[in-house]
């Protein structure tokens, strides 16, 4: 086992429990890995199907030399973004000569920081091995989890989830269904920006499945060096239309929601308001280390 199964088959500390759709692309194709040409070639590949991801509303986690790992919110977004991918990797220039095989699971992964594991997480790498070129197969709690209109548009019966066996999705000659469905689902709920601000830098969260990490830890998204802050000290993320503070430090998180006050939260969960500040480890009104915040919504 190595690449993306080393990455991510491990035990992952401290982890976040997230319901999420995962999505693995592996680029195949007889290619000697001395040849720098072709190196770059399957590179300039590997992006192409990453930019498709991207623009499905997937969140890529990781890339190894040959794979790409993607998050993405729900089935629906999933099966679009691997027939997208596809159908990038099949309109010509550098993706052509290269097959591209994609897995895709749904169901719960254990996240920490960038790393994610379990068992969607083998289930998705399992089934890109086990594709052949050009073929997307899912989990049968994939199939299951799609809305109507896809399964309809895809011929897929709705059916109980049977455990892990896959299911191929035809997705050729579809495509063009699959990606107008998934505007106009996407386009039924009003969108929301997450701002942050703090030490002088402006960080925007804006796709469904984005989160950002607070703490110490160097690899943290907003990194805050007081000592009250744990290391991993608390997430942000997106459910529905509202964001969601869950703490995992020693001294909590403090929350100030705009209008109403000022809040401890302390291993739970609290909902951001339309603004305010988050700070860690102590009030905002015995320190001036804070994370302003503001809800944005869009058209």
């Amino acid at each position: 086992m190595g690449g993306l199964e080393q990455v991510f088959a491990g035990q992952v500390d401290k982890p976040d429990r997230r319901q999420t759709s995962v999505l693995v692309a592996r680029v195949a194709g007889n290619v000697k890995p001395s040849e720098k040409a072709h190196d770059e070639s399957r590179t300039r590949c590997l992006h192409a199907l990453m930019q498709a991801a991207e623009v499905s509303g997937g969140r890529v986690l990781r890339q190894q030399r040959d794979t790409v790992l993607v998050l993405l919110g729900s089935a629906d977004s999933a099966v679009a973004a691997a027939a997208r991918m596809l159908a990038y990797a099949g309109t010509g220039g550098e993706a052509v000569q290269y097959g591209v095989r994609i897995g895709v699971a749904s169901g719960h992964v254990i996240q920490r920081d960038d790393q994610v594991g379990g068992e969607t997480v083998n289930l998705a790498l399992q089934f890109s091995r086990e594709a052949r070129n050009g073929q997307v197969l899912a989990s049968a709690a994939t199939a299951a989890n799609l809305s109507p209109a896809v399964q309809k548009t895809l011929g897929i019966a709705a059916a109980p989830e049977d455990g892990a066996r896959a299911r191929e999705i035809r997705w050729r000659d579809r495509t063009t269904e699959l990606l107008a469905l998934q505007k106009v689902n996407g386009a039924s709920f009003p969108h929301t920006v997450l701002r942050l601000e703090y030490g002088g830098k402006t960080l925007l969260r804006r796709r469904e499945i984005e989160y950002v990490s607070f703490g110490r830890d160097p690899g943290s998204h907003v990194v805050v060096a007081s000592q009250l802050a744990s290391r991993r000290h608390c997430t942000v993320s997106r459910h529905d239309d509202a964001f969601i503070l869950q703490d995992h430090s020693t001294n909590g998180t403090f929350l100030m929601i705009a209008g109403e006050g000022e809040i401890f939260v302390h291993a739970d969960v609290a909902r951001l308001g339309k603004e305010g500040w988050i700070c860690l480890g102590e009030s905002a009104d015995e320190s001036d280390d804070v994370v302003e915040y503001k809800v944005l919504r869009t058209a």
